[in-house]
Order: structure tokens, then C-alpha cells, then sequence
């Protein structure tokens, strides 16, 4: 069946502020553009948000004003996927301010396939600054190890450090698979819950090269506030190195 025949439900915390919807505003442009069924819950904490998005009955929006932790927000997408598991064909949690290319969705989901259950495909963070793109979660240029290169299928993936990349994807069928009784739980680590199928499941996540053995393009998400790149300070070290420097042979 085509991807585009197929359902995706999409889950997206939003602590509101005024300086930073227009983050949220930006990647709801482009969900809401996929070319698959999709279907956006979005919980925050204040009825602001409400009026500072699109009126469009693909995006239901969930206002939780009795939080007990303000990170809780980025929990509530488990109930979703528990009780919607058999209306959808994929879910996915991500951050409210990461920008994700309808392609490079599809190519993951045709590399799920190749990589499961062993390992996941996975993606980079991406920021920009003077017309020059950093990789935000690597902090050192990482020369490519055979010993952790997987090829299958006529294409080559590779492990990297620091593969956190704040949201993650998976199929129905597998998703069902994995879900216990602990699935749907509250935690004040936001990043643990941008990382499921890694920090829970255990899976290895892989990103693709391309044919000069650099990162794929398919791999790239965006990180749209540039937060990391605009730090001062030689001591900070994230989003300091630049994409086509992050792959040594």
C-alpha cells in the first residue's frame, strides 16, 4: 500500500509562549501539508495557544491547566497512541519547534522496514547561522567506524554519537508490539520521552549515508529556533559543529 493511502497521528507538547509559536505555527504548515491522512493532537497549558493557531479539524488541541510539572506536557502523547493504536498506521511525538520534510518521513518509514527489530533509522538536528548549517546534538567530527556500518538492501547506515534528536516515529504493528502496561506514564525528562524507541526499547539507531558517505539529506530535521548556534561562549558545545564537517573518512 502507498504511504499515502495511510494514517499518522502526530503528537506535539506546547507550553505556551507568545515568542516561540510561531515555531509551532511553522511545522503545523508543514504536517498539515504531508501527503498522508494526518492527524495532529497538541497539548499545552494555556487556551492562548488556541487562537494563536490554525482553525483546521486535523489539529485537536488538549489544554491541561493543572499540571503537576510543566515538562508532564511532553507525556501526555502516550495516552493518544494507546487508544488510538488501531486507527493509525504510524505515530509520531515530536517537539514543537522541529521542522521534519514530508520525504525524509517516507524515507524512514521504508527504512524501518530494513532496520527493525534490531535497530531504527534515525535522523540529525539542524541549525543554521549565517547561511551555514550546524549539526546541534554532535559535539566532535566523527570519523566512520566499519565495525558499526550496516548495509542492507543496497543502502549504508552508520551509528552516531550523541544520537539524540528530539522526536521519534514508529508503525502501528511494531508500536503495538512494544506497548506494556508502563507505556502511558509522567515523567519530568523531556528528553526520555523524545526518545522511546532508544532510551525504552533499546534499539540502535542508524542514519543513513549518502553515495560520498556523508549524512544523508533524508536524515536532516531542523531545529527552527537556532537556540544552539547563537550561544556565546567557547565552553558551550553543542551546535558548534558544521554539517559537512561532521563525517570524516
Amino acid at each position: 500500500m502507498n504511504i499515502e493511502d495511510k494514517k499518522l497521528l502526530i503528537s506535539i507538547p506546547h507550553h505556551f509562549n507568545p515568542e516561540r509559536i510561531e515555531y509551532l505555527n511553522s511545522i503545523l504548515r508543514r504536517f498539515l501539508s504531508y501527503r498522508i491522512d494526518t492527524t495532529i493532537f497538541i497539548d499545552t497549558n494555556s487556551s492562548d495557544t488556541i487562537l494563536a493557531l490554525p482553525n483546521d479539524e486535523r489539529i485537536r488541541i488538549h489544554i491541561h491547566k493543572q499540571l503537576k510539572h510543566p515538562f508532564h506536557l511532553t507525556w501526555f502523547h502516550r495516552q493518544y497512541m494507546q487508544n488510538y493504536i488501531d486507527e493509525f498506521d504510524y505515530f509520531m511525538y515530536i517537539e514543537d519547534d522541529i521542522d521534519l520534510p514530508f520525504e525524509n518521513f517516507v524515507e524512514y518509514s521504508n527504512n524501518f522496514a530494513l532496520l527493525w527489530p534490531k535497530y531504527i533509522p534515525s535522523f540529525i538536528r539542524i541549525e543554521e547561522k549565517d547561511n551555514t548549517q550546524y549539526v546541534v546534538d554532535q559535539q566532535k567530527a566523527q570519523k566512520i567506524d566499519k565495525s558499526m556500518i550496516v548495509q542492507t538492501n543496497n543502502k549504508k547506515f552508520i551509528l552516531l554519537q550523541r544520537p539524540y534528536h528530539a522526536f521519534w516515529i514508529m508503525p502501528q504493528k511494531e508500536l503495538k508490539q512494544t506497548i506494556d502496561k508502563n507505556f502511558v506514564k509522567y515523567n519530568i525528562c523531556r528528553e526520555m520521552a523524545a526518545s522511546y524507541p532508544i532510551q525504552e526499547l533499546k534499539k540502535t539507531p542508524l542514519v543513513m549515508l549518502d553515495k560520498s558517505d556523508k549524512i544523508s539529506s533524508l536524515c536532516y530535521s531542523y531545529h527552527l529556533p537556532n537556540t544552539y548556534v547563537n550561544i556565546v561562549g567557547e565552553e558551550h558545545k553543542f551546535g558548534r559543529i558544521k554539517l559537512e564537517d561532521l563525517i570524516v573518512t
